[in-house]
């Protein structure tokens, strides 16, 4: 009969899953008939029996129906019975569903081909068969009874149905895990979804923001670099908790995350709730701080670390970037081989003068004039030390030992001429002020120069007088000639 021929096949089916002999197979058969399901019709009894075990012993049984093998990029929504081969790129946590029956367990895989990407979505208790199987990122599966639909954001889904299975291959040539991720050199573009690896060069710490609705979020800025660029990225909520500290030179695989251009312009990538994070081993040590003389030999964009000794701290002040307001804060810092002035970004540190601070995850920056600065921006992390209890050493330069690109420096000399004031009209059409003098020492002279409110402290200089000038920009003017700027962080002493 048809219906033996069925049982038949169930039968052999269970006997090829789990190793026991047919004689056993039976056995367990007759006990279920008999001890749990003897009230069900002799005509469906052993039936049921048989699929009972087989549920108990977890076998798959179904009627093998022709299955057709599909590449990635030959998927549609609606097409059914596909049998797919891929390359594991990712392995997602088991999330749960709340449903108004039950709660639902679903987890998501990201496999691909020498064709594309797509996820292979497991329901309820297929959740685990990654763990049974014991299948790892890396491995070549081939997945049975999947089904194809249409997910968020119109990306193509495979499902694996629930008689359907999974299991390794060794016999298949596909590309390695790796094909599968972007370096970071090759970013160059804003994509909506990409895969990245690299190497972690700097973690800043948690920070939290509330959102609309009231609740608080919480992000954490990281950077990774390539063998040539580096990438600003974000992670937010629970991701935060996945990178620390003590990952920096850790290798780094990220999936599913978006690239985008932030306020400075620069590419950086965002990390979500669904995208994936895996550490791999550490590939670098954690780079010792340098000296700040070194950083005067590093290229722009550069990450450093340093310890130094705060010599000033400047008010923190507004200013426009691509139409954005932002906030900054000028330190200057020593550490005994020279000086830098550190730009703290959109930062609240409380710091005063004399205290030692280590700066991880600085970026070296390069203005018109060749000067170098620090910038710490929410990626970094700057820590208070301790104290310094000698006397702070200011930056006095001679005047002819001054060159383009020095920040926040003082000067002594004789004011050599009258200062001159006059109005002129900028290229964007405003009318400012401008005070324009001369001051020497006996190594040399140079023109001191300050617009809007810092020409009124020119202004009220006279000719013959000794003054210190405190915290002023050494520049190239169109001239070729140096010239000493005030800036909102000058000041001026009349010392005779």
């Amino acid at each position: 009969m048809e219906g033996n021929s069925i049982i038949d096949r169930y039968i052999q089916e269970i006997v090829n899953q789990t190793g026991l002999s047919r004689e056993e197979v039976e056995r367990e058969i007759e006990k279920i008939e008999h001890e749990k399901i003897p009230h069900v019709s002799k005509r469906v009894r052993r039936l049921a029996a048989v699929i009972h075990l087989a549920n108990s012993l977890n076998v798959k049984i179904f009627e093998r129906v022709e299955e057709r093998t599909l590449k990635i990029s030959e998927l549609r929504p609606g097409i059914t019975n596909i049998r797919i081969i891929g390359r594991v790129i990712a392995v997602f946590e088991i999330q749960t569903v709340d449903t108004e029956w039950e709660v639902l367990k679903i987890r998501r895989i990201l496999i691909g081909d020498d064709t594309g990407e797509a996820f292979l979505i497991l329901w309820r208790e297929n959740t685990d068969l990654i763990e049974r199987k014991g299948i790892k990122q890396g491995d070549i599966i081939e997945a049975n009874r999947v089904y194809c639909k249409e997910g968020r954001g119109n990306i193509i889904e495979l499902h694996l149905a629930t008689q359907g299975d999974i299991r390794k291959i060794e016999d298949v040539e596909l590309p390695e895990r790796e094909y599968f991720f972007r370096e970071v050199d090759e970013i160059e573009e804003e994509k909506p979804r990409v895969n990245i690896r690299g190497i972690i060069e700097a973690v800043a710490p948690v920070s939290t923001f509330e959102r609309s609705d009231g609740s608080v979020g919480r992000l954490r800025r990281i950077v990774i670099k390539g063998e040539r660029k580096r990438l600003r990225g974000v992670l937010w909520d629970t991701q935060t908790d996945k990178v620390r500290e003590g990952d920096i030179g850790r290798e780094c695989y990220f999936v599913g995350v978006s690239v985008r251009r932030g306020i400075t312009g620069e590419l950086e990538f965002s990390v979500n709730r669904n995208s994936y994070i895996e550490l791999g081993e550490k590939k670098e040590e954690v780079e010792s701080p340098i000296d700040i003389k070194e950083i005067y030999s590093k290229r722009d964009g550069e990450y450093v670390n340093l310890i130094a000794t705060v010599v000033k701290v400047f008010r923190k002040r507004e200013v426009q970037i691509g139409g954005l307001q932002r906030t900054v804060q000028e330190i200057l810092l020593t550490d005994g081989t020279d000086f830098i002035t550190l730009n703290i970004w959109e930062g609240d540190i409380e710091v005063k003068e004399g205290d030692i601070i280590r700066i991880d995850g600085g970026r070296v920056r390069i203005d018109k004039y060749g000067g170098r600065r620090i910038d710490a921006g929410r990626e970094s992390s700057i820590k208070t030390l301790g104290e310094k209890k000698e006397e702070i050493v200011k930056p006095f330069y001679m005047i002819g030992k001054l060159y383009s690109g020095l920040k926040n420096i003082c000067l002594e000399g004789l004011v050599m001429e009258e200062p001159f004031l006059d109005e002129v009209t900028t290229i964007k059409g405003e009318k400012v002020d401008r005070g324009v003098t001369r001051i020497a020492d006996d190594s040399g002279e140079i023109e001191v120069l300050g617009w809007r409110e810092e020409a009124k402290k020119i202004s009220i200089l006279r000719k013959n007088q000794i003054i210190r000038l405190k915290w002023v920009n050494i520049i190239e003017n169109p001239q070729g000639r140096l010239v000493a700027l005030l800036t909102s962080n000058s000041e001026i002493e009349t010392l005779c």
